[in-house]
């Protein structure tokens, strides 16, 4: 791994000679924080796609198609990263067209019209997937008290005051190099040769350096409820955890495995296996810079829902009395260890590895760093983190037949269940 400053461009990159494709990533860090509309990240990611004065948006896509490889963008709540992978041989082109996208789409006006229309669409789908929405109205209601509820999609209302002036101004203030990293990651003499070529895809020198607000929500616990005449009642049920780079974060994700993280986990196994009341039921954790969260998110049958929760409070009550031993610790670490070493056979996946180590810790580290500090979590590190969550400071959002209620005080709701 390696880490190089071309002008105020942080580039970072991973050689390896099995790989036989490369992935070029190209890191934004620009998230919600720094929206004064809503939804403009995610829409001028969708608009880097829509053409440059190079290549028109079908040229784009036969390009990448023609060269066997894949192109595609996220924005999360504190970066948009864009990206292609292809064959290793094809490095170069890919390098030209990635670059181009981020830098010099056109943002025409006929095509942000269009493109308003298909943001609208994803926005119908999650309205109309529960499973999805009911994680989108967790972050609403639980972070309701700063920006970081805000949704990444935007709204109908303020993709309605989505233009190219605001776009423009949008992406000339902070789409900066000092913002922007690089990450490459794939044979030696492919990445060797893109290192070499950044000064000529990147050319422009810094100009300022914008001002990025770090986003520090507060929380805030109650229980919104949507009625839904669906099948099932999917549900989120979530806590504050830790920050990226917090000292914790690995215990948390311990405990979350635990929690709901395998097929063996204690939701799965007393949820599905045991009383085969859903199909999906799990437990994920998320950090971000200044924050992060552990959620327990299931769809169950209807009749269901309030007899799941009620077993989840029993096994958060049993693990404070009991806690877990050194054997089911010991697997759980073997698990997330097994999983990072799978999770990084790709070219792709090492690229964001790559990035993701250098947007929040400004460094990159090594594996046997990580791994050791898996295995440095105690016994005492996931009592400490079980003992610390109270079930009267989680955030609950159900869709389903149920009752609505907005913003209940999730105190009421624990009480209305009978232990």
């Amino acid at each position: 791994m390696q880490h190089i400053d071309c002008d105020g461009l942080s580039v970072v990159t991973h050689s390896n000679d099995h790989f036989r494709s490369v992935s070029i990533g190209i890191l934004v860090r620009v998230g919600l924080a720094q929206e004064s509309i809503g939804g403009e990240a995610h829409f001028l990611e969708h608009m880097c796609f829509k053409g440059t004065p190079n290549y028109t948006a079908k040229a784009i896509v036969e390009l990448v198609d023609n060269m066997g490889g894949y192109i595609n963008a996220m924005t999360d709540r504190e970066y948009t990263l864009y990206y292609i992978t292809v064959p290793a041989d094809c490095s170069e082109t890919a390098l030209a067209l990635i670059s181009d996208l981020v830098l010099n789409s056109t943002l025409s006006d006929s095509d942000i019209e269009k493109e308003r229309q298909v943001v609208l669409e994803e926005i119908n789908m999650v309205n109309d997937s529960p499973e999805d929405l009911v994680h989108e109205l967790w972050y609403n209601h639980y972070w309701a008290n700063s920006l970081f509820s805000n949704s990444i999609l935007g709204t109908p209302q303020t993709l309605g005051r989505i233009n190219a002036l605001n776009l423009r101004d949008f992406r000339n203030y902070y789409w900066q190099r000092s913002q922007m990293i690089v990450s490459i990651a794939g044979p030696s003499s492919s990445v060797d040769t893109l290192t070499g070529l950044i000064p000529i895809y990147f050319p422009t020198p810094p100009t300022s350096k914008p001002i990025l607000d770090s986003l520090i929500p507060d929380v805030a616990p109650t229980c919104t409820a949507i009625h839904k005449e669906t099948e099932q009642t999917h549900f989120c049920l979530g806590v504050q955890s830790c920050a990226y780079t917090h000292p914790d974060r690995h215990a948390f994700s311990i405990l979350s495995t635990v929690l709901g993280g395998t097929m063996s986990s204690r939701l799965f196994q007393e949820i599905r296996e045991k009383r085969g009341w859903a199909y999906s039921i799990y437990s994920a954790c998320s950090f971000y810079e200044a924050t992060g969260s552990l959620v327990i998110s299931g769809g169950v049958s209807n009749e269901q829902y309030i007899p799941t929760l009620s077993v989840i409070r029993t096994l958060f009550s049993d693990l404070k009395t009991n806690g877990i031993d050194a054997d089911e610790l010991s697997k759980v670490k073997r698990y997330i260890k097994g999983s990072f070493a799978i999770n990084l056979e790709t070219s792709t996946s090492w690229m964001m590895f790559l990035v993701k180590s250098w947007l929040y810790y400004g460094h990159l580290r090594p594996l046997t760093h990580i791994l050791d500090t898996i295995d440095a979590v105690q016994l005492d590190d996931v009592q400490r983190i079980i003992n610390s969550i109270n079930l009267n400071q989680a955030g609950l959002t159900a869709i389903g037949p149920v009752d609505s209620y907005y913003q209940t005080p999730i105190e009421s709701v624990w009480a209305s269940i009978a232990h």
